[in-house]
């Protein structure tokens, strides 16, 4: 009987803080899975010629497409906003003259091994491709901040 006072007074000492620690995790996991990951995109003109934005994946707000345009020999830099942490992508598209290139960048998940299950890590990944009448050199290549949340684009296009 002794040893089921014990059981019972740990029971009641404990088992509220356990409660109150949990609880206070997931609240803070929750509040963070809707943080938005920002990617700050850099565009490199290696050509002799004018970039122009065809289309782009997010809302320009108060900017046109011609905000985007980047001179011969520069580099253009913009930042974009995915919503959620753990999936989103941006997808965008320069010409040159008869070379036009579609860039494209985001979060997407994979299925790990876990503990006791799966878990699932999120990987942020960068695509470009030479879509136009002639071919156009197109890169990409993407890299996490050192700091803060979010990734650096970097594409170009010869």
């Amino acid at each position: 009987m002794d040893l089921l006072k014990k059981w019972n007074s740990l029971m009641t000492r404990y088992i509220p803080n356990v409660t109150s620690l949990l609880l206070l995790t997931l609240a803070a996991g929750a509040a963070t899975a809707n943080t938005p990951h920002t990617f700050d995109v850099t565009l490199v003109n290696g050509s002799g010629e004018h970039l122009a934005l065809n289309k782009a994946s997010w809302p320009f707000g108060s900017f046109e497409s011609d905000d985007y345009a980047i001179p011969k020999h520069h580099s253009g830099k913009f930042r974009v906003k995915v919503s959620d942490q753990k999936k989103g992508r941006i997808s965008f598209s320069y010409t040159i003259g008869d070379k036009t290139c579609n860039f494209s960048g985001g979060l997407d998940q994979r299925r790990v091994a876990g503990w006791l299950i799966y878990d699932f890590e999120t990987y942020p990944w960068a695509r470009a491709k030479s879509t136009g009448s002639f071919h156009a050199d197109c890169t990409a290549a993407i890299k996490k901040k050192v700091w803060g949340k979010g990734y650096d684009l970097k594409f170009s296009i010869q």
